[in-house]
């Protein structure tokens, strides 16, 4: 196994266990609860990569990168996901600071929940991303020449 398949295989993994972790939280926010709601297009892309490596068919490389940008790109430019994910880091650094100046159990379980919420939410953004990675940078992944004439 090619260290850059590693990389989807743990993209892919990474992908499904921040959504289903998410909905464990039961957040009012809008932005992860329309996110949370797009669970099948890892499943889809898990299966695609399933069948991808027992065929070697390069078609589905193709739709996997493509499934995979697009639900980037949706997660992060139009339901700005990565405003959760500051906001999610900045609350877990206030724990953590109040955690630091007070020792309590009460701070320390609060960190800790931050924390696991940070990285589900994390997770549903480096997930998609690592598969594009390890899609793209494959060498056994047929490429696109694209010739520019002018």
């Amino acid at each position: 196994m090619d260290t850059y398949e590693k990389y989807a295989w743990f993209g892919v993994f990474i992908w499904l266990i921040g959504h289903f972790t998410l909905p464990l939280f039961n957040m009012q926010h809008p932005t992860i609860n329309q996110a949370v709601q797009l669970w099948p297009i890892p499943i889809v892309v898990l299966i695609l990569m399933i069948v991808q490596k027992a065929m070697q068919h390069p078609t589905l490389s193709y739709i996997i990168v493509a499934i995979s940008a697009l639900f980037l790109l949706y997660i992060i430019l139009v339901l700005q996901f990565w405003l959760a994910l500051l906001a999610s880091l900045v609350v877990m650094g206030i724990f953590y600071a109040v955690h630091k100046s007070t020792q309590n159990i009460l701070s320390f379980a609060l960190v800790a929940l931050t924390a696991i919420i940070t990285v589900a939410i994390a997770g549903i953004i480096l997930g998609p991303l690592l598969v594009l990675i390890g899609h793209l940078k494959n060498p056994n992944t047929p490429k696109i020449h694209i010739r520019y004439y002018m």
